[in-house]
């Protein structure tokens, strides 16, 4: 995955993870200076050609797994704006008051604003659990600061 992003910086972390207003599931890397959002090449549609070739791209990395295509990307130096939101899931009281059942999963998310081509464009990204999202949070927070400097 790093062949050919050094211009990016070192990677600092990557998720699987949900995204709106479409509820669509990408593979997001954090590198020092972007962020990268990718999707899992679907076998099922069309068939991906190589430009300027007959020759059909294989579905799979050579370890097998699905093939990532880039949706988009964000220059972590155009980030004007990170907000974190965080729901705790619902919880039903037991039988003898003492004991919280969990019957809902929580929400955490983070919503990046950024300078794109049609003025100020965000995303929301929604993550698996509160840490995760913190530690998403303050690494493109820290990021975000680290870029603005001379």
């Amino acid at each position: 995955m790093t062949a050919g992003l050094k211009p990016f910086g070192k990677q600092i972390t990557n998720e699987k993870v949900l995204t709106w207003p479409y509820i669509i599931q990408y593979s997001i890397y954090l590198f020092e200076r972007i962020l990268l959002y990718y999707k899992d090449v679907n076998p099922t549609k069309h068939r991906h050609r190589i430009i300027g070739r007959n020759k059909e791209k294989p579905l799979t990395n050579l370890k097998g797994k699905p093939r990532l295509e880039l949706k988009d990307r964000i220059f972590i130096a155009n980030v004007t704006k990170i907000v974190s939101l965080s729901k705790t899931g619902l919880y039903l009281l037991g039988d003898n008051y003492s004991v919280l059942i969990p019957i809902g999963v929580g929400s955490y998310t983070i919503q990046i604003f950024w300078k794109g081509g049609s003025g100020v464009e965000n995303i929301i990204i929604r993550f698996q659990s509160e840490e995760i999202m913190r530690k998403w949070y303050q690494a493109i927070d820290l990021n975000k600061i680290n870029q603005s400097r001379p």
